[in-house]
């Protein structure tokens, strides 16, 4: 009697608790589907997005020329590519995600701090993605109905967002929701979609920009000609703004870096994950980087010489369609859908899933 009782207390309990569950345990061989190319075609969606375009194309409204701005975005780009190959070391080889290995550094109560931050983080992160998300939308809709820019704004003339914005977020949000009941694994052919059409569209774009300005445009060696963009002397200024955007590009990566194992983990064989980090980040990051600076100076004095640097992409798509008129409209809508279709792929696994894998390890059923 009392050798089952001694058995009965050493007994491990099958129930989910924060301490071992189905989502911290290594995945079994049914769900290791992604194979190498299933990584490069994600990287690629990942990679050229809103985000990249418009933060890169940020800098030139610091002050920097556009081979400044490629230079340090190269660096940032060659740091992020190494910290997710590293960091994806162990999730491609134990198949475990972060949750997991997040213990060996702070130990199995210790972890459950960095756990909380990325859950925080990603909700962060998915409200960003939801807004470029939403941005992006309106461009749809008013390439189909341009009145909805003139939507009547019931927000008040001092918000930082118009009813026509609400509207367009809130619709992109409720397409993300049916999005999630798609379990990661099966995310190949939304990869593949995304990643053939983002590309296609960010090329097109920046090769008509240089078509019609017929150069790189006057940021690429006077942006101070520029109304609004200071003149940085070479020097200690030059340098620290230089710095701050390659710390600004590594940042806005860092939460993938972090838990790059939530996605190497899939992979079905060591290794798989690779690929796409060596090959495709460094090519199509970079390349989306120069496509969005390019562009930006290439559109500058495209239709008003007072106009403001469209380094946000749904800004320049807006001004496009507004200037070139109808014959424009399909054009705009074809390429906004492109980036919409991105927008899905890094709102819902890049911030969405990835979040709810952590809290799900925090808090499981």
């Amino acid at each position: 009697m009392r050798s089952v009782m001694i058995l009965e207390a050493l007994q491990v309990s099958n129930d989910a608790t924060p301490y071992i569950n189905r989502d911290i345990l290594p995945l079994p061989p049914a769900r290791r589907t992604w194979t190498k190319k299933v990584f490069c075609f994600f990287w690629l969606s990942t990679a050229i997005n809103i985000a990249e375009w418009s933060g890169a194309s940020a800098s030139l409204g610091l002050g920097l020329t556009v081979p400044q701005a490629i230079i340090v975005n190269a660096i940032s780009t060659l740091i992020i590519t190494l910290g997710l190959v590293l960091n994806g070391m162990g999730g491609g080889k134990w198949h475990v995600p972060f949750a997991m290995l997040n213990r060996a550094a702070w130990g199995i109560r210790g972890s459950w701090f960095p756990l909380l931050n990325r859950i925080i983080l990603s909700c962060c992160w998915y409200g960003v993605e939801g807004w470029y998300g939403g941005q992006i939308t309106k461009v749809m809709i008013g390439a189909i109905w341009p009145s909805f820019y003139d939507l009547k704004n019931t927000f008040g003339q001092n918000q930082p967002m118009q009813t026509n914005d609400f509207v367009s977020f809130m619709i992109f949000w409720v397409i993300c929701l049916p999005m999630f009941l798609l379990h990661l694994e099966h995310y190949q052919i939304p990869a593949l979609l995304s990643s053939v059409a983002v590309t296609v569209a960010a090329f097109a774009l920046f090769i008509w920009a240089l078509a019609k300005q017929g150069n790189g445009g006057p940021l690429f060696t006077n942006p101070e000609e520029i109304e609004g963009i200071g003149k940085l002397n070479p020097g200690s200024m030059l340098g620290w703004v230089m710095v701050h955007c390659i710390t600004s590009g590594i940042g806005g990566w860092a939460g993938g870096i972090l838990y790059q194992s939530d996605f190497s983990c899939y992979a079905i064989n060591p290794g798989d994950q690779m690929w796409g980090q060596i090959l495709i980040i460094p090519i199509c990051l970079l390349g989306s980087n120069v496509w969005g600076i390019v562009t930006t100076s290439a559109a500058q004095g495209f239709y008003l010489a007072d106009e403001p640097l469209l380094w946000k992409l749904y800004d320049l798509l807006h001004a496009i369609q507004t200037h070139e008129g109808p014959a424009a409209c399909a054009a705009i809508f074809f390429m906004a859908f492109a980036f919409f279709i991105s927008q899905l792929c890094i709102g819902i696994i890049a911030c969405g899933i990835v979040g709810g894998m952590d809290l799900a390890a925090l808090v499981p059923k």
